[in-house]
């Protein structure tokens, strides 16, 4: 496993003898491999996973406030158009905002916390 790492360590680093060397060493000592590729696997994944919650929830916030929008709008031009597509945009935003709440952090459980 070591001897991968390795090579895919040094083969991203490309011709840099600096960083080559570095990601050596790193890769040769097993407790620093495992530690490095720990932190920034699980760290980076995890903001990862947080910033798509808050990015899908206002998406869908965007979206229900443009249902709302709509839907008023069409109350007070008696439009039975615009009351129609303000009511299916406010549910589908409504659907988007859960969809980010509730099954996005789901996806911190797929990740496996050791390697």
């Amino acid at each position: 496993m070591y001897s991968l790492l390795l090579k895919s360590a040094l083969s991203c680093v490309g011709e840099s003898n600096l960083l080559s060397t570095a990601a050596a060493f790193i890769a040769k000592h097993k407790l620093l491999a495992n530690l490095f590729l720990l932190l920034d696997y699980t760290s980076f994944l995890t903001s990862g996973v947080s910033a798509l919650k808050v990015v899908i929830i206002a998406v869908g916030g965007g979206l229900a406030v443009l249902g709302v929008v709509n839907l008023l709008e069409g109350y007070g031009n008696d439009n039975p158009g615009a009351k129609s597509q303000g009511m299916k945009q406010f549910m589908a935003g409504a659907g988007v905002m859960l969809i980010g709440a509730l099954l996005v952090p789901k996806l911190s459980d797929l990740i496996p916390t050791t390697l």
